[in-house]
Parts: C-alpha cells; sequence; structure tokens
C-alpha cells in the first residue's frame, strides 16, 4: 500500500463551503441575474417582435385595399369612412357593431386571409380626406413603444402624444418614415404634375441608374433632399444603414427612391409587367422602397398604385 506523503501538509486538509461563503455566492448570482434581464428587458423584446408582426400585417392589409380599388375603382366594404372601424372577419354575420368584414372583397384575391392582431385586438382602418387610408394596429404602444400605424398619426393608437417618426424603434420607424416622405412625394407630384427626376430627365430618356439610395451605386439620397425640401426637411434616413451593412450575401439597409425614368427603363426591358394603359409609363410614376430588419425577407413599398 502505497501512502500520499505530501498530504501530510496543511496545504491538503479538505474542509467544504461554508453556509455564509454559499448565500454570498447565491447573492451575487441572483444580482448579476436581475442585472442581466433588466438589460435584455425580456418583456420588450417580445413587444418588438409582436410590432414587427403588426407592421407586416397592416402594410399588407394596405397593399390589399390600394388594389382593390385599382381593380375595381371603388373601396371595398361602402360602410369605408372617415371614423376609424374595426377589421374582423364576422362569419356572416353582419349584426357585429362598428365592425367591417373586409374578407369578401380581399380574400383570396389579394390576402390569403386577414390578418390577426397578435395582442388580439381587430386592427382599424379609416378613409382619410383626399381618399387617403389610414391603418392603425391597438395594442401596438405597449412596452412603451412608439406604435404602429400607416397614413395617420400615432396618437391614434391610445399612446396619448403623437411620437415623431425618429422617437419610433425598429421597422415601425421605417413605416412611419416612408409615410412621411411617400406623403411628400404625393405634394410634390401635385404641385409640379410629375415626380421628382433627380435630374435625370423624363420618361422620354428612360435611364435604368436613375434611382437614389444612402449607399454606393445610386443617385445620393441628397438629391432627392434638395428636390423635396419644400415638403419635408430632413429628408429621413435608415435608422440602421451603413451599420446594419451585410457583406455575404450583400445586403443594405437603406430607403430607395425610384425616379420615372427609371420605371420606363425597367418597363421597356419587362413589357409583361405593366402596360401604357396602365399608367406605369408616366412622369407621376415612382417607386419608394425600404427592407425590414424586423421581419427578413418583407419589405416596405409606395410608389405606383399607392398614390
Amino acid at each position: 500500500m502505497r501512502f500520499n506523503l505530501f498530504c501530510r501538509h496543511k496545504a491538503c486538509s479538505q474542509s467544504g463551503f461554508t453556509l455564509l461563503e454559499m448565500l454570498l455566492v447565491i447573492a451575487i448570482i441572483a444580482i448579476l441575474a436581475a442585472i442581466v434581464i433588466v438589460a435584455i428587458n425580456p418583456a420588450r423584446q417580445l413587444a418588438q417582435a409582436r410590432n414587427a408582426q403588426r407592421a407586416s400585417d397592416i402594410n399588407a392589409i394596405y397593399k390589399a385595399v390600394q388594389q382593390y380599388y385599382l381593380d375595381e375603382l371603388d373601396w371595398p366594404d361602402g360602410d369605408l369612412d372617415g371614423s376609424l372601424q374595426e377589421i374582423c372577419d364576422t362569419g356572416g354575420d353582419t349584426e357585429i357593431p362598428n365592425c367591417l368584414d373586409l374578407s369578401a372583397e380581399l380574400v383570396p384575391t389579394y390576402l390569403s386571409a386577414l390578418p390577426i392582431n397578435p395582442g388580439g385586438e381587430n386592427y382599424e382602418i379609416a378613409l382619410q380626406t383626399s381618399n387617403k387610408l389610414a391603418l392603425i394596429a391597438p395594442g401596438s404602444t405597449e412596452e412603451g413603444l412608439g406604435g404602429v400605424a400607416i397614413g395617420t398619426s400615432t396618437s391614434l393608437l391610445g399612446g396619448g402624444e403623437d411620437v415623431p417618426c425618429s422617437e419610433q424603434e425598429g421597422d415601425a420607424r421605417r413605416y412611419c418614415d416612408l409615410e412621411d416622405i411617400n406623403d411628400a412625394i404625393v405634394a410634390y407630384i401635385a404641385a409640379n404634375e410629375h415626380a421628382p427626376y433627380l435630374d435625370c430627365g423624363d420618361i422620354t430618356e428612360p435611364d435604368k441608374f436613375c434611382q437614389a439610395c444612402e449607399t454606393e451605386g445610386c443617385v445620393d439620397w441628397d438629391t432627392l433632399a434638395a428636390e423635396l425640401a419644400e415638403y419635408i426637411d430632413p429628408l429621413p434616413t435608415d435608422p440602421c444603414g451603413d451599420a446594419c451593412y451585410v457583406e455575404e450575401p450583400r445586403t443594405f439597409y437603406t430607403y430607395a427612391y425610384v425616379a420615372p425614368s427609371c420605371l420606363a427603363f425597367w418597363y421597356s426591358e419587362n413589357p409583361e409587367a405593366c402596360s401604357e394603359e396602365e399608367g406605369c409609363y408616366s412622369n407621376e410614376a415612382y417607386g419608394l422602397h425600404a427592407d425590414t430588419w424586423d421581419d427578413e425577407g418583407e419589405s416596405i413599398s409606395y410608389g405606383f398604385g399607392s398614390f
């Protein structure tokens, strides 16, 4: 039998943790866990995820209603007016008060199904002056978020004072910004009888490079800012921009504006996409676009068909 002679040394003596030491370790772990939870704020993270879904939903409804109007030259449901009304699927029960059932007109031609608010409340819609649609997502001001709306003030969301776009976060900010930019372009068209040209000329001079964005390879965003300065100043920029640039696959996050001459070039190369009778070959035709961050693969678009 072998003996470990070194274990006669005092250093080899064994002892466990005392109760006080264990309590101190547990207290430190609890404090660190609390700090991490506060920093991450999971409730706010979940609220932001729900708002990303809400933003995607009301954008889909907005596009569907606009496309319905283009096809039918009328708005779905004869009761659509200036007051906010809930969008719901009544299942044929017309007795539900303050409820617009758009499913008959929009599903399945324009929507596979009416989107459902993740918070449970129904989305709301109104037709404002100058045939401007407004949609809001009730519940989107939870956890102090700025709220989700298209075509209207976020103060209607129940959040009290109107929240500027610059104080909103993520895709809620993008929807808000693009709505403001689109309103400015519409006002520009009303005053000038054409969309901003970006110094590229009109549709008689098709130019596939005539689009403005915040990255290389485009007309400088400041060029569009100069043309719209009378209607919106400063011109908003993507809240993430270059900070969210991805090398592989190459991905930019930028607002982008497509001028009439660029659309004219694209339609000349893709004649099946649009006919001249539909108004695509027009100096009032334009595109306005942003990729969403919270809902990967989706986008926010305005332009032809939205004014």
